[in-house]
């Protein structure tokens, strides 16, 4: 290769690797810091890390967003999945499409690593958890109605029922909730229960515990069934809402679910499980 010819194709190198160092620059300046206060349910809340805005999208960081639908997190080689209210929502670090039980949603923003940590789209998230998200002139602050989070427990009852964080969760347990979640019914595995929805039209719908009842020697649980926000927008794709929890099977060892809505088994017209397993 002749000199010329080698300077040439240097000139170029250098041109683009200058180009490719310039645009996390760009990206980097683009990001402000925004608020560390939301309204959640009416009461202020304060966030472990402030919010991040880019060109308008709020962001916040995953572990903040997870206490606040009361979600469980499981990180997944670079997949980042937020298990809340059924539903499993999960992110992949810039890029624009975000997975919503498996199925691919495009969006404006995705989600982001900043100083080590990740950060997701916040409107966005919330309202595909049936969240409602608004913008309080008055007070600058961003206001969250949540329908997600546990109610408090009658009788004392609280410690009993769990929701676990899916990642804290055996391999065994792991495998059991991946076989059952998408076969309607109560699954038992040991102390777990996977709550199943079955087949839904669009990710509006969920399961929610409503409340708790103790009676002798049984506990009794209520789940309510969301159904999708008619002044909302949903992707038609198919979703599988689940829900975990966990019961002390010494203290309980009989459990009962029901429609928080009719007072009946819960998934009464569905077929016993066959994956009651321990």
């Amino acid at each position: 290769m002749s000199k010329k010819v080698q300077k040439k194709a240097i000139a170029v190198c250098i041109g683009v690797a200058l180009l490719t160092s310039a645009i996390p620059a760009m990206a980097e300046g683009q990001i402000k810091v925004g608020s560390s206060q939301l309204v959640v349910n009416e009461k202020e809340t304060s966030l472990a890390t402030p919010l991040l805005v880019i060109q308008d999208h709020n962001l916040i960081a995953l572990d903040d967003i997870a206490k606040v639908v009361n979600g469980q997190i499981t990180n997944k080689t670079g997949k980042y999945e937020l298990a809340a209210n059924g539903k499993v929502i999960t992110f992949q670090v810039n890029q624009s499409k975000i997975m919503i039980d498996g199925k691919e949603v495009p969006v404006k923003q995705g989600a982001i690593i900043h100083n080590e940590k990740v950060y997701v789209p916040l409107r966005w998230t919330l309202e595909q958890l049936n969240n409602t998200v608004s913008w309080d002139a008055k007070t600058s602050m961003i206001s969250i109605d949540s329908n997600n989070t546990l109610k408090p427990q009658p009788n004392g009852v609280g410690n009993e029922l769990q929701l676990p964080d899916l990642s804290s969760l055996s391999t065994e347990e792991q495998e059991f909730i991946a076989k059952v979640k998408k076969d309607s019914g109560v699954h038992k595995l040991n102390n777990m229960y996977v709550l199943a929805h079955g087949d839904a039209p669009n990710p509006g719908y969920g399961l929610e515990i409503f409340k708790t009842d103790v009676s002798t020697g049984g506990l009794t649980v209520y789940v309510k069934q969301t159904t999708p926000d008619p002044n909302k927008m949903y992707p038609m794709v198919i979703s599988h809402p689940f829900l975990v929890v966990k019961v002390d099977s010494a203290k309980y060892p009989a459990v009962n679910f029901l429609d928080a809505e009719t007072g009946k088994p819960l998934f009464e017209k569905t077929e016993t499980s066959k994956y009651n397993l321990k």
